[in-house]
């Protein structure tokens, strides 16, 4: 496990491959439980609030780890693809979601802590 963790944050893995799994998928399978759960239901007791809180928390870490390692693969994308004189829009597209998916965490997170 440590390794594929490794592997992702370096960007190791192919752009389709950390894209669609790493930075879709993932965090798609990670925010399904406050989902199902319906968070308001958690907030009736003391130890759903702690869950909730701890979860959060959680999402958070690893949605900012998971996009990183996404761009450090489109990085990689680009490095190989300059070299071999081929295009780098995909890498350069995927960079520009990437930075746009953690303004929109940062945001989101944010907004939830000031309510």
């Amino acid at each position: 496990m440590k390794d594929i963790l490794k592997k992702h944050w370096n960007g190791k893995y192919s752009l389709g491959q950390s894209y669609w799994i790493g930075g879709v998928l993932i965090p798609i399978g990670l925010a399904l439980p406050l989902l199902i759960m319906g968070a308001s239901a958690l907030y009736e007791s003391e130890s759903g609030a702690i869950f909730i809180i701890v979860y959060w928390v959680f999402l958070f870490v690893a949605n900012m780890f998971l996009m990183i390692g996404v761009f450090n693969s489109a990085s990689n994308y680009i490095k190989i693809n300059k070299k071999k004189k081929k295009g780098t829009f995909w890498g350069r597209l995927a960079q520009i979601t990437v930075v746009i998916g953690i303004i929109t965490v940062i945001g989101q997170y944010l907004v939830v802590l000031s309510s």
